[in-house]
């Protein structure tokens, strides 16, 4: 096998790892907004919570997800 595509795939692999150990809603505003391609405002509509709220949720599982990877 290809070694580049195996370091990604097991980077990968860590990642979503990763985002499944997340709490639901930084979890679920990583989703929307990373993979979904949704805005900010759309994450706040979705899920019905304030637009600061979503950017709380975004800071925080993104510094998470680093602890997690490290």
């Amino acid at each position: 096998p290809d070694t580049d595509e195996t370091d990604a795939d097991f980077k990968y692999q860590q990642l979503y790892m990763a985002i499944d150990r997340l709490p639901k809603k930084e979890k679920a505003s990583i989703i929307l907004h990373y993979f979904e391609d949704k805005s900010i405002k759309e994450i706040a509509s979705i899920l019905e919570i304030p637009i600061g709220t979503v950017k709380y949720h975004l800071s925080i599982g993104r510094n998470h997800l680093i602890d997690l990877l490290q």
